[in-house]
């Protein structure tokens, strides 16, 4: 430990060593007049957070294994549709299945990746190098490594991903999830 008067030199003997410790987010948005449901310590780890948070859009699970990419074009629809337009064609698109299915197996067939291949690191840079000319990184929250990001691409809008069970689901905000300005 040194004091502000002190100094000291670097040599090839330093070293030195870093911890960072990431809390679970705590979600965002404007305070609500409601009372959210306790979790108990035993139902902790069934706790879920797509289930719990506003911030994350959810993708229904299905046999066709194309939640990434799903889920990829229903963050790219939020960041660029107002709200009431992506609100109507989510809602549809929830219940009847059809137009961000349709849009999103386009955008596969574009990238190249075959129908049903299960998303990975490698496919998640193909599509963020599909999705860079329109100006998106792409950004995954990794709920089974304690809930690590991991960055695709270089711009600084994000397309947000959140992954759990083997599953991919859209952020409706960011911002919202880590409650803080990127």
């Amino acid at each position: 430990m040194l004091n502000s008067n002190e100094s000291f030199e670097v040599d090839n003997t330093f070293t030195m060593s870093l911890v960072v410790i990431r809390a679970l987010p705590q979600g965002g948005g404007k305070a609500r007049k409601r009372h959210a449901k306790r979790i108990t310590p035993g139902e902790a780890s069934a706790f879920s957070l797509p289930d719990r948070k506003q911030s994350i859009l959810k993708i229904p699970r299905d046999a066709r294994n194309m939640c990434c990419v799903e889920a990829l074009w229903t963050a790219y629809k939020r960041a660029t549709l107002d709200g009431r337009a992506f609100d109507a064609q989510y809602q549809l698109s929830m219940r009847r299945k059809r137009s961000f299915q349709i849009e999103s197996a386009e955008v596969q067939e574009t990238v190249g990746i075959e129908f049903g291949t299960t998303c990975g690191p490698n496919e998640l840079r193909h599509f963020a190098e599909n999705f860079e000319p329109r100006g998106y990184s792409i950004i995954v929250i990794d709920s089974t490594r304690g809930n690590m990001a991991f960055h695709y691409g270089t711009c600084k809008r994000f397309l947000g991903l959140f992954y759990e069970n083997n599953h991919y689901h859209a952020f409706r905000s960011v911002k919202g999830f880590f409650t803080k300005n990127l």
